[in-house]
């Protein structure tokens, strides 16, 4: 039997570096037409096959010209040219916006500079070598690598990759992440609790925070607290999921016994971490697959997932750190925070105003249902004034 109680509160800093040490990027692969390719992670550098645009092309609608003949046309003494269909010394040759630029020619002069006269055209204004026109690779040069490994691909990035003829992308595996909802209270959706009983929702939010972090959950919930029965479940999911996630029984309660069983079942690397309102948040492996161990709160759930599956989901999935979406406000009332301990406030943002919801409280879900982001609090400043300014660090 474990020693109960938390030996130490790690940073929260240090409890996301010994998670991600756990995290290895994952080196499966799979093919991506590019209509499923969006905000997916290339796993090889895509290089173009030719130039674009692969011919020298016109910008405008307008004439095909050499410069050199327009010089010191205006249209108080406009240049006479000879409509042709071919480019050469005097010629004009009729384009339109995307249309090959004959040989001989090097720039465009625009429909609106020019006055028709039967066979002839008068420029009233004198273009440029290279005016109006585009030349061939002046985009991207044939062999150049236009998505580099490790991009998450944008639409523009889909366009260009379409425009270039390729059609399928080698993207990074979505992490295969299995969720375990665990305890004797919990009753399966559809239920009816009776007194002292839930029904689960850490299944469903947690899943759905997977999913839009990258990840493919599978939700299997455990109702049951027994240390054997829960060593198995994580010894079972180490085989299938490139990373397991349990909700509850990770505080110091006769009843929590997750981390025992996770350490049963491979190692603990910590166990207590200084957030509030998710201390006892727990992670380790089993084999090489990674586990973290949430609280079974909602509430605090939901503020560990945040803090450290976000980042750990990112790394399997060989995406960038995500960086926080944040707005500015001002605090319409004080927050009150504890010394020692990064607090996550949860809030609301109207109008430049940042109405505190809850610090406290971790069971209570609606409170993050109505948030629109976080006041993070560190762990060296207890409290924020009314009137403060501050940084939400938004939900979604």
């Amino acid at each position: 039997m474990l020693e109960r109680g938390f030996t130490r509160l790690v940073p929260e800093a240090e409890a996301l570096a010994r998670l991600l040490a756990l995290v290895r990027p994952l080196p499966r692969e799979e093919e991506l037409p590019l209509e499923a390719a969006l905000d997916r992670v290339v796993a090889r550098a895509l290089r173009a096959p030719r130039d674009v645009p692969h011919y020298d092309r016109s910008a405008m609608d307008g004439y095909a010209v050499r410069a050199a003949d327009t010089a010191g046309a205006s249209a108080a003494g406009p240049v006479r040219l000879t409509l042709a269909e071919r480019a050469g010394a005097g010629l004009a040759v009729p384009v339109r916006t995307g249309s090959p630029v004959p040989p001989g020619a090097d720039a465009v002069l625009p429909v609106e500079d020019v006055e028709r006269q039967g066979s002839r055209v008068d420029a009233q204004r004198r273009v440029r070598p290279g005016e109006n026109l585009g030349r061939r690779g002046e985009d991207v040069r044939a062999g150049e690598a236009v998505v580099p490994e490790g991009r998450v691909l944008r639409a523009a990035d889909l366009g260009l990759l379409r425009s270039l003829g390729i059609e399928n992308v080698p993207a990074v595996a979505r992490p295969r992440v299995r969720v375990v909802p665990t305890g004797e209270e919990l009753v399966a959706p559809g239920a009816a609790p009776r007194e002292g009983q839930t029904i689960d929702g850490n299944g469903i939010m947690l899943a759905a925070a997977v999913r839009g972090w990258g990840g493919e959950p599978e939700v299997v919930p455990l109702y049951d607290d027994d240390p054997g029965t829960l060593a198995r479940a994580l010894v079972e999911g180490a085989d299938v999921a490139d990373l397991l996630v349990t909700s509850g029984g990770t505080s110091v309660g006769e009843r929590d016994r997750v981390v025992e069983a996770l350490t049963g079942a491979g190692e603990v690397v910590f166990h207590g971490v200084a957030i509030q309102p998710a201390r006892p948040v727990a992670a380790g492996r089993v084999g090489q697959v990674p586990v973290l161990c949430l609280p079974g709160f909602p509430a605090a759930a939901f503020v560990a997932a945040f803090a450290l599956l976000r980042p750990a989901l990112a790394r399997l999935a060989r995406r960038p750190a995500p960086e926080p979406r944040v707005a500015h406000g001002r605090l319409a009332r004080k927050i009150v925070s504890t010394l020692g301990l990064r607090s996550y406030t949860r809030v609301r943002l109207e109008d430049g105003l940042v109405e505190p919801l809850r610090t406290s409280g971790a069971g209570v879900l609606s409170s993050i249902a109505r948030a629109d982001g976080f006041v993070i609090t560190p762990e060296n400043v207890e409290g924020l004034p009314e009137g403060a300014e501050v940084q939400v660090v938004l939900i979604g």
